[in-house]
């Protein structure tokens, strides 16, 4: 084994270790108050010890990712893999800046991603771009064009930038070593894709609204997606037969069926890339531990997050469980 996975690996395995496992958030989720729940943290070495108050409870979120982050972006012996998912910071930031920039409204505190967040802030402030991925830089540049010609929703931007990050991590996946990597993105861009097009049959949107959101690069083409449209509602599921997303696709037709949201539809997308990654998640020689643990690290964190706002708003405890994202172990 190189020493760079080694040191990598080992590091990810001993800092999951201090991660919560699922019974301790299951705890958590069944606290009768956010002090109750303060105490528990603080007992599982959450926040390495210190009291947590409303006031410091951010931050200790913060601070429990951040260590993930860092972790990855200056270990990696990949970073052609691991940069895939840490680049998603920079685009929600780049987001951010530019909703902010054409609302004429004050940039909210950003956390860095491989990118200085500050740096990037005053870049994109200021229309420079050129020392972003190539992918981010036209997408930009793109939205300044849209909002200048008067079309200045922010769904614009979130579409610009979406695809662009997409397309910089398939541009990223060429050269990376791991086939459970690429597996997981292709799952990934094929499910949103899916999901994409059931809200718009669902909305009656039509096929042009579709291809203006459609991301590109996964296994499921246009030229699928437009038979997809014509195809009647006897022959549908058909067209699924041979692909790895039948059980996805039968799960969101009973969705529509029943009038509900795509609540169980988008867990089910979780939990597919969950066990994609769960399957390599040993393989000391590769790649995916690390991965696993900075994704472990980020479903924590929003596990806790979550919890925390439905105890301060008085959510039944039943409902908080339902919420709940199933953790990476």
């Amino acid at each position: 084994m190189q020493e760079s996975y080694l040191y990598a690996n080992s590091s990810a395995v001993a800092l999951s270790s201090k991660l919560l496992t699922h019974e301790k958030i299951l705890r958590l989720a069944e606290c009768d108050s956010v002090e109750e729940g303060f105490k528990l943290l603080l007992e599982a070495g959450f926040a390495d010890g210190k009291a947590l108050t409303v006031k410091n409870f951010e931050e200790a979120l913060k601070n429990r990712l951040d260590e993930a982050f860092d972790l990855v972006l200056k270990n990696s012996p990949e970073p052609n893999s691991t940069n895939c998912f840490l680049l998603i910071n920079d685009y929600r930031n780049a987001k951010t800046v530019m909703k902010c920039k054409y609302s004429r409204k004050e940039v909210p505190l950003l956390s860095n991603g491989i990118f200085d967040a500050e740096k990037l802030k005053e870049k994109l402030l200021n229309d420079d771009y050129s020392d972003f991925p190539e992918e981010m830089s036209q997408a930009l540049a793109e939205i300044d064009e849209q909002f200048y010609l008067g079309n200045r929703k922010p769904a614009v931007i979130d579409v610009a930038l979406d695809k662009a990050y997409y397309k910089n991590v398939f541009r990223l996946l060429k050269k990376s070593k791991s086939e459970t990597i690429k597996n997981y993105f292709t799952a990934e861009v094929d499910m949103k894709n899916i999901l994409d097009f059931f809200r718009v049959k669902k909305a009656g949107l039509g096929q042009d609204y579709f291809f203006n959101i459609f991301v590109e690069g996964a296994s499921l083409d246009k030229d699928f997606f437009t038979s997809l449209f014509a195809a009647d509602d006897e022959n549908f599921l058909i067209k699924f037969s041979g692909t790895a997303y039948v059980d996805f696709v039968k799960l969101l037709s009973e969705e529509i069926k029943e009038g509900k949201a795509f609540s169980k539809s988008e867990v089910y997308c979780l939990d597919y890339k969950k066990k994609l990654l769960s399957n390599s998640k040993n393989n000391l020689e590769g790649i995916e531990p690390l991965v696993n643990y900075f994704l472990a690290a980020n479903t924590e964190t929003e596990n806790v997050r979550l919890i925390f706002v439905c105890l301060k708003n008085g959510v039944d405890k039943q409902q908080i469980l339902k919420r709940l994202r199933e953790s990476y172990e």
